[in-house]
């Protein structure tokens, strides 16, 4: 039996993007970059995972923030039907689209977003 994270899962697909992705990011991270939480969600049934992730997009610049949240919304909806690492994606679904989410913690400009995503964790 193979067990995924979500996290893991979703970090494995935003890195497709070149963007450097991370759950922690280190202290002296330089951006542009992504992060990656798990928010919630539930286990569907024994095959199924269903997490709720927020994805931040980071950067200088709003705009570029945007620009890269607009990015990261387009690879996690492509993901759609394939395998990531151990993992079958079995769907993407937006909760929230991008929004300006203000970090108080960073000088960096962030937009956020939220999804489900449905991944199953019992391919063998």
């Amino acid at each position: 039996m193979s067990i995924q994270s979500a996290e893991k899962v979703a970090l494995d697909i935003l890195r497709t993007t070149g963007v450097p992705t991370h759950v922690t990011p280190p202290r002296d991270v330089a951006a542009p970059y992504y992060r990656v939480a798990r928010v919630g969600g539930t286990m569907e049934n024994i095959v199924t995972d269903a997490a709720l992730i927020a994805i931040s997009a980071y950067a200088a610049d709003p705009a570029v923030a945007a620009d890269l949240a607009n990015q990261a919304r387009a690879v996690m909806l492509a993901a759609r039907a394939s395998r990531v690492g151990g993992a079958w994606v079995r769907w993407w679904s937006e909760a929230s689209g991008p929004s300006h989410y203000p970090d108080p913690t960073s000088k960096l400009f962030r937009y956020q977003f939220t999804g489900q995503l449905n991944i199953s964790t019992n391919l063998d």
